[in-house]
Parts: C-alpha cells; structure tokens; sequence
C-alpha cells in the first residue's frame, strides 16, 4: 500500500507527464523515488530536496516494517512526520494537486 508522500511524489510524475513510453507511473516505490528524483533535481529550494526527503522516509519505513529498528523516539516521529507534512504540501503546490 502506497504512502501519502509516494502517492503524491506518482501524482506529480503523472502531473509533469508520466514515465516511460506509456507516460504513465511507475509500480515500486523504487522506482517511483528514482524517477521522482529526477524530476525534481533541478528544482531551487525545498523542493528539490524532496527526493531525499521521500527516499528516507522510505528507508525509516523499511527498517520499521521488517523490525530493524525496536523502536522510534518521540523526536524522530516528529520529525518524519514533518518532513512529510512539508513533502505533500511542496507537492500539492507545485502540480497543483488539490486540484485532482
């Protein structure tokens, strides 16, 4: 099931004209974050971090999936949970997806 920041990080790949010779999404969150990443690497400020932003919190999710991590502190979900928040809204802005 596909997270709130990797639903928006597809709906701005559909928004700037899809992937591939399909132009559409692609599947894994993967790839997803890789595409994405380029799409917005030459973008100034927050936004052209947001990759990063997306690709960690992939990683934090993993590690808490598959019981790497025992347990997260009060000030790294804050944290995420920010970064997240950030990630939808600099999304939202730029494609204009409150609009879909």
């Amino acid at each position: 099931m596909p997270t709130r920041s990797t639903s928006h990080a597809t709906a701005a790949l559909l928004a700037a004209g899809g992937v591939g010779k399909r132009r559409d999404a692609p599947r894994s969150h993967e790839h997803i974050i890789e595409h994405y990443g380029k799409l917005v690497a030459s973008e100034p400020g927050y936004l052209g971090e947001t990759a990063k932003v997306l690709n960690r919190a992939r990683s934090e999710r993993i590690e808490a999936d598959y019981g790497l991590v025992r347990g997260v502190t009060i000030d790294i979900a804050i944290k995420l949970v920010d970064e997240a928040r950030k990630f939808v809204d600099a999304c939202t802005t730029k494609w204009d997806l409150d609009k879909l």
